[in-house]
């Protein structure tokens, strides 16, 4: 007669790859152009002040918070205030069983000692090369599943914490959301700028200031980046090449692949191996 019964475990998050992992001194007028890639990133405020965008949302983040970027959202960052930022940042493939709710965090004295734990560790276990988790160093593998382990203990920790914080900052951040959002509303379409502005009540000039403020690119690029992002998405989820396509307002499919390859640098086929 067996006494015993299994108890499995759900998982709640599994962190499965690493792509970077460092700790940056920027100075004052430190400003990066911003990206968007098919993993996970975090940022931590380990000094000063640093502005933050996510997709259409502009934050203002301080020592001691954190910011969790999904896979495919837009962000960037620049400093912020007189006092040089330092920053700590890991990009990681995650998979998660209820994704958080919230992604900007305080930080407990606690969390905090296990990320710079964590960022030991992979120093330790893994070969850097400009900033980027090359490779597990031989005989390493159990000190590279510990730094694993405890950035999955960190993840749970600020995402059940409840220490959410809005970090919102000045009222002309609006529009920049406003502007986005519109964006997003009309991937099916082929917007010019004219249109933007005239959807937004703005002059294409402001239009052009304001978005390069806060995004660092030309409008243009950044509509046709979401574009790709979001037929990325649809491919994923199954749709074929030719109902992206068409989901996107791209009524020649072939003309929708010689775009797809320009902005993501490999064809729809070849995205999906």
């Amino acid at each position: 007669m067996n006494l015993y019964k299994e108890c499995k475990i759900k998982r709640q998050i599994t962190v499965n790859s690493l792509y970077t992992a460092f700790e940056a001194d920027f100075d004052g007028t430190y400003s990066f152009d911003g990206e968007a890639h098919d993993f996970w990133e975090m940022v931590y405020v380990k000094k000063g002040t640093v502005g933050v965008v996510a997709d259409d949302n502009v934050y203002s983040l301080s020592k001691g918070q954190l910011i969790l970027h999904p896979p495919m959202q837009f962000h960037r960052i620049w400093s912020e205030g007189n006092e040089n930022p330092t920053v700590i940042i890991i990009s990681f493939g995650a998979e998660w069983k209820f994704e958080p709710q919230n992604f900007i965090f305080c930080m407990t004295d606690e969390q905090e000692h296990i990320l710079e734990s964590v960022m030991q560790e992979i120093k330790d276990a893994f070969i850097m090369e400009n900033r980027i988790v090359s490779m597990c160093r031989q005989g390493m593998e159990s000190k590279a599943q510990s730094a694993v382990n405890r950035l999955e203990l960190m993840l749970l920790s600020v995402s059940q914490s409840g220490t959410f914080v809005s970090g919102k900052t000045a009222p002309i951040n609006r529009k920049y959301t406003e502007i986005v959002k519109i964006l997003a509303d009309n991937l099916d379409k082929n917007l010019s700028l004219a249109d933007i502005a005239d959807m937004c009540n703005m002059s294409t000039s402001n239009l052009k200031k304001i978005f390069y403020k806060y995004s660092g690119m030309g409008i243009k690029h950044y509509y046709n980046e979401m574009k790709a992002r979001q037929a990325a998405q649809y491919l994923r989820d199954g749709l074929s090449v030719k109902e992206t396509a068409a989901m996107l307002g791209f009524a020649d499919q072939n003309y929708f692949s010689m775009f797809f390859k320009r902005m993501m640098g490999k064809s729809p086929v070849n995205y999906l191996k």
